[in-house]
């Protein structure tokens, strides 16, 4: 069946109309955002390790900007946030990652979001990036963007971000022994960021760089 798109603005409709708590919509939301993100993909010969590598892939397939890349990568953490841990996202939040939703869906498949939806939507974008707190972690995976000389450049899972977060390579006693490991990194690659502290700039400084061959 040829998917247009707009088989999920109306299954979204739906779900936002029930009489059910926002926390309950959320597992929704991100089945339509996997569901699409599958349906995008379905012809591409490659194997995504994880949602996260599909969305992203899917994104920059689509030419989605960085603003909104961002925001639907929030989307995806607060549906994860809730399926697995306390999180409880207030409306504000829900509405934010709704709009974010429909937008993307409405991206991905060329199609105008309904005027009634419109007037639903926050006419002004309240998504701010989270931060990681500076003590030691123990792992954090992360897809990469691009590389030079001093860091890697690349999307943290779990913390979306607008641009790129650094990690400093080739650091003398810390983590020289993976400096043969940059120049094999790809755009698209995920790496498993091991024993990881993060300064006051928001740069990573990792004591291992193992690289997972896959995207």
């Amino acid at each position: 069946m040829n998917v247009t798109g707009l088989e999920f603005f109306d299954e979204l409709s739906e779900y936002h109309n029930q009489q059910n708590s926002i926390s309950d919509k959320y597992p929704k939301m991100r089945s339509i955002l996997e569901r699409a993100c599958k349906d995008i993909t379905a012809n591409e010969n490659i194997q995504f390790s994880n949602f996260f590598s599909r969305l992203n892939y899917v994104c920059e397939k689509t030419k989605l900007d960085r603003r909104q890349t961002f925001q639907i990568n929030t989307l995806r953490v607060n549906a994860n946030k809730v399926l697995h841990s306390e999180f409880y996202p207030t409306n504000e939040d829900y509405l934010q990652d709704l709009k974010a939703l429909y937008y993307t869906l409405g991206h991905f498949y060329g199609v105008p979001i309904p005027s009634n939806i419109l007037n639903l939507l926050p006419k002004i974008d309240d998504l701010k990036p989270t931060y990681r707190h500076r003590k030691k972690h123990d792992r954090i995976r992360v897809e990469v963007t691009n590389k030079d000389t001093e860091y890697i450049y690349a999307y943290d899972e779990e913390n979306p971000t607008e641009v790129p977060i650094k990690i400093k390579h080739h650091i003398n006693g810390i983590n020289e022994e993976f400096n043969s490991t940059i120049p094999k990194l790809w755009n698209g690659c995920q790496v498993n960021l091991l024993g990881v502290t993060i300064d006051e700039n928001g740069t990573y400084f990792s004591d291992h760089i193992p690289i997972i061959c896959e995207i």
